[in-house]
Formats: C-alpha cells, sequence, structure tokens
C-alpha cells in the first residue's frame, strides 16, 4: 500500500507578506476599533475628499491620515488608531487613490 509522505516542507517567507499586516489584525479586530469605527462613520457618512471636491458620496471606509503601524510601541499605535483626529471617512474610489499614494 502506498503512503503518504506527511513531512512538511519548510515554508520560504513572502515577499507580500508583511509582518505590519499580520500585528494590524489584532488592532482591526479590536473591540474598540470596531465601535469607534462604526460611531465614526455614522458621524460622518459621506466621504470627506469627495465633499472637498464639491461631490456628495456615500463614505464606505474609515481611513487612518497617519498609518496607526507607523507607532513604534504598541501604546503609541493604540493612540493612533483611536484618534479621532486621525481617522477620516472615504468612499471605495478615494480610499484605493490614498493607498495607490503611498506605494508610489
Amino acid at each position: 500500500m502506498p503512503t503518504i509522505n506527511k513531512q512538511r516542507i519548510s515554508e520560504k517567507p513572502v515577499p507580500y507578506k508583511s509582518q505590519s499586516k499580520i500585528d494590524s489584525a489584532n488592532y482591526y479586530n479590536s473591540v474598540q476599533w470596531y465601535n469607534l469605527r462604526h460611531s465614526y462613520i455614522k458621524e460622518h457618512p459621506l466621504c470627506e475628499e469627495c465633499m472637498n471636491k464639491g461631490i456628495i458620496k456615500a463614505a464606505e471606509h474609515v481611513h487612518h491620515v497617519i498609518p496607526f503601524m507607523s507607532g513604534s510601541t504598541d501604546e503609541e499605535r493604540w493612540n493612533l488608531l483611536t484618534d479621532v483626529n486621525n481617522l477620516q471617512s472615504l468612499c471605495l474610489n478615494c480610499h484605493h487613490d490614498k493607498h495607490r499614494h503611498k506605494l508610489y
């Protein structure tokens, strides 16, 4: 009877899988972020970037102006994550544009 080799092959590092994205899930999955995001988008239901251009469009995302993962300590990251002055309601297109701009 044939057997299956169950020895695991060591995983090679994946270039697009950064440690910061893995760590950010802990923050994004927190009750604090969920409640803050929900209340912020309720208070700011329109895309703030589109409103600056005179366009009325519903916001779908809450964006951090200063990325919270840029904090060097856990406390700094939590402060950036939960600082209402660091948040911005954006539509899908504006949110993509903000992140696309960071890549270049």
